[in-house]
């Protein structure tokens, strides 16, 4: 079993080394910090029991948030302070390499280590809230994530606690053109120099939030780098999961926005129709952080449905 300690909310992971400020910690009150052990690292996951005005009620599923590539979990607390007003236990993590987690910012050895990030947040998850179904709720890269954990290792724990899984503009291909020149930057800097992180490529809209948009500029934690062995490994491990749909072994929701300019809406439309328990929702006209968009009420109301009927 993972080790984990309570620590100061706010406070960092031994290891993490984001840019220098003031760190954000936006998550709602009654959220508590954990130190997580996973192989190679030291993780940041965050939970929090349902509301306690809120009937108590063990059927309703608890969530588990795993953000993107560069993102960090404090940046959803609206959806924290939602779900457990619903009744919802609700967890989180930072994976290696991101957020208060240690490991060098974007770099991942190989992406099975992100798995093995998200078995050991889950386990921690799993004995605080004994006895629930979970429900992944991965965003970006963290949606693959969560569809390669539950392809590849859904009969083991802690995924064999998993009733179903939601994505939101999950990473199976991505929309934005990449040069010949910077796919093979990115090729040949994975295999000599894999800790090789590079330029990212031109800004692009996340949000049409103007809120959200400037607290992701200010946010110190949030790295504008692409590091090439991530990059090789997640194309890798997009393709593998892309083509596995038929064996995601319980219920999926799949969040896409339509105007995506990270992700191919019509990568998530296709592999969530070949899903034997899959459903798709689209909103044409949000951007890829579809849980930090103005109209995100409407996102949250889809999830709860679905929950409902789980």
């Amino acid at each position: 079993m993972p080790s984990t300690a309570s620590r100061r909310p706010g406070s960092p992971s031994p290891g993490c080394d984001p840019a220098p400020g003031a760190l954000p910690d936006p998550l709602p009150a009654g959220v508590t910090h954990h130190e997580v052990a996973a192989p190679g690292a030291r993780l940041h996951v965050v939970g929090a029991p349902p509301d306690p005005d809120v009937p108590a009620d063990p059927r309703r599923p608890a969530l588990f948030l795993v953000p993107g590539y560069t993102d960090h979990v404090g940046r959803y607390g609206e959806t924290f302070a939602h779900f457990r007003a619903a009744g919802h236990p609700v967890w989180g993590m930072d994976l290696r390499g991101h957020g208060r987690s240690s490991g060098p910012r974007g770099f991942v050895r190989r992406f099975a280590d992100y798995v093995d990030d998200l078995a050991a947040g889950l386990s921690a998850a799993t004995e605080a809230e004994p006895g629930r179904r979970w429900v992944p709720v991965g965003h970006s890269t963290g949606g693959l994530v969560a569809l390669k954990a539950v392809i590849e290792r859904g009969g083991e724990a802690p995924f064999d606690a998993v009733a179903g899984v939601v994505v939101t503009c999950p990473l199976l291909k991505l929309r934005r053109r990449v040069s010949v020149g910077q796919r093979l930057a990115g090729r040949v800097g994975s295999r000599l120099f894999p800790r090789l992180s590079l330029p990212a490529l031109p800004g692009y809209a996340h949000s049409h939030d103007p809120e959200a948009v400037r607290a992701r500029a200010a946010d110190p934690m949030i790295f504008v780098t692409v590091n090439a062995r991530w990059y090789t490994e997640s194309l890798a491990a997009a393709a593998a999961v892309a083509a596995r749909a038929e064996a995601v072994p319980v219920p999926l929701l799949a969040l896409q926005a339509g105007a995506d300019p990270v992700v191919d809406p019509a990568a998530t439309r296709a592999f969530a129709a070949r899903c034997p328990q899959g459903r798709y929702i689209e909103y044409p006209d949000m951007y890829h952080e579809v849980l930090l968009e103005l109209d995100r009420a409407r996102v949250w109301a889809d999830v709860e449905s679905w929950l409902a009927a789980l």
